[in-house]
Parts: structure tokens; sequence; C-alpha cells
């Protein structure tokens, strides 16, 4: 649209960007350089199967190379500000979309084989394939966080494990990316802006 970015790295058809004032991932289709321009021409996505229900569609993941954190990480920070998330009807036009998003970045980082629409069959998959329980802050990057949002059960009180993030950095003072349910995209907030669950850890 002629909105200027600045290429701060690539990795395969993806540029690494900064764009007002945030980094994220663009497909080379959509950036032009004095070498280069744009082609604009559509760029596959890839559908998964989902655990719990449709994806509703693929997001095509941002090669990473380096540790699985790192990958894990650059997919995730490629969904935040995502209007266009493909969120499956169970979401509810992506208000209960938390555990779709989490996953999506975790497969497209190859830390994960399926899609999943529930924090706890997510959390399930996740030991399933050898991640712990840990004890946090501090935290590492990668981790996969829950939080108690809103009362499941009815009993009045918040219930844990009803929503889900990725930490997006390690130590104390980091950002996790989740869904945003009433702007209904992936965004990125503390990880104390709701009481802490638990915290799961590739190990």
């Amino acid at each position: 649209n002629g909105d200027k970015v600045t290429i701060i790295g690539e990795s395969g058809d993806w540029y690494k960007i900064k764009y007002q004032g945030r980094t994220t991932f663009v497909h080379q289709n959509y950036v032009s350089t004095a070498k280069k321009p744009a082609s604009r021409a559509a760029v596959s996505t890839p559908s998964g199967n989902a655990s719990g229900g449709s994806s509703g569609g693929g997001v095509t993941p941002p090669p990473a190379g380096g540790s699985s954190q790192s990958r894990i990480v650059a997919a995730a920070q490629a969904l935040v500000g995502m209007t266009n998330f493909p969120y499956a009807p169970a979401t509810n036009g992506g208000r209960l979309g938390c555990a779709q998003v989490v996953s999506t970045a975790l497969k497209n980082a190859g830390a994960l084989s399926r899609i999943s629409l529930s924090v706890l069959g997510l959390m399930a998959d996740l030991k399933a394939i050898g991640w712990k329980l840990v004890s946090a802050p501090p935290f590492s990057a990668g981790d996969v966080i829950t939080w108690s949002t809103y009362d499941r059960t009815g009993d009045g009180r918040k219930d844990p494990d009803t929503h889900v993030g990725i930490i997006m950095a390690s130590g104390n003072s980091v950002q996790a990316m989740s869904n945003s349910s009433s702007r209904r995209m992936p965004r990125l907030n503390s990880p104390f802006y709701q009481p802490i669950s638990h915290v799961l850890r590739k190990v």
C-alpha cells in the first residue's frame, strides 16, 4: 500500500521488518525493494489438522533457523496484529480463539503437529511430547503460559487454564503473545495481566 518499512532480516521467502515501532515478518511478494518489485502474488496458506474442531484454514509460517525456542517466538511474533486470522467457527468469531492462535504458532514453528481449539487439550498435547510444568518467573522464551481469566464452571471464581499465550523473551520483564477476545486478533501483553495458572517449557 506504499508504506515504507525497514528490512532487518531475511529468512527464506520472508522479510523480517520493522514497521510502526514493531518487528514482524512479511512475505517478499508484498515488499518492493530496489532490486525486486513486489509481485503481490497470493501466498500459500496450507491448513493443518485440528484437535477439537476445524482450524478454519492455515497461516503460512515464517521459516526461522536457530533453536526451537527462537522458532516459536518468531512464529508467534508473525501472528501479532493479524486482523484476518482464520479463526475456526467453534471459537465464536475469535472470542475463544486463544488455543487456536497459540497452537498455530507452535505448529508453524515445528513444535506441535496439530492445531488445538482447547487450552486443556493443548496442554495435554504439549505434555505428551515432553513439555514440563515449571515454576516461573523467570520465564524462558518460547514458554507456554496459561491464565485464570473467567469462570468456566459457574462457581463464581475464575478457573485456571482458561487462557493461553506464548512468552516472547527470557527473564522477568517480558511480554506474552495471546489472542485478544475483544479485539479478535493476536497481540502482546504482560504475562502478569491476569493470574498465572501454569507455565510449560520444552525441555
